[in-house]
């Protein structure tokens, strides 16, 4: 299915090098999520899906090409608020004890508002309509 309007997130020659940057870690990546999607990416143990996967949700700086947020590409100071929407939980994640909602919500509000009525007030906002 083709989308057009409803796109959540894309990449154009989206690129990630080494720290020392002589190995590419992840070659030019275009790539396109909307509204209703599922994805699933594959591919053999050393590929770059973890990489990949971070560098979507800006956990590592673009070495080059563009990452957008609802059409709008996501510059260095809109980080915070994108961070905000999109998170990354890693293959092996490291968690606090408890439910995944007491995860969500020491990760993403600060400590005044992880009140017991979490899922009344916020998860609506966390869910993509």
């Amino acid at each position: 299915m083709l989308h057009t309007d409803n796109v959540l997130l894309s990449t154009s020659g989206v690129t990630r090098r080494s720290g020392e940057g002589n190995r590419t870690l992840l070659s030019p990546t275009d790539f396109k999520l909307c509204e209703g999607d599922r994805v699933v990416i594959v591919g053999p143990a050393g590929s770059g899906k973890s990489v990949f996967m971070r560098t979507l949700a800006l956990l590592d700086r673009l070495d080059g090409g563009v990452l957008a947020w609802r059409h709008a590409p996501v510059g260095r100071h809109d980080i915070p608020a994108f961070r905000r929407r999109v998170s990354y939980i890693a293959q092996r994640p490291a968690m606090n004890d408890g439910s995944v909602e007491d995860n969500l919500r020491y990760s993403v509000f600060p400590p005044r508002e992880r009140s017991a009525d979490f899922l009344g007030k916020r998860a609506g906002g966390l869910m993509v309509a």
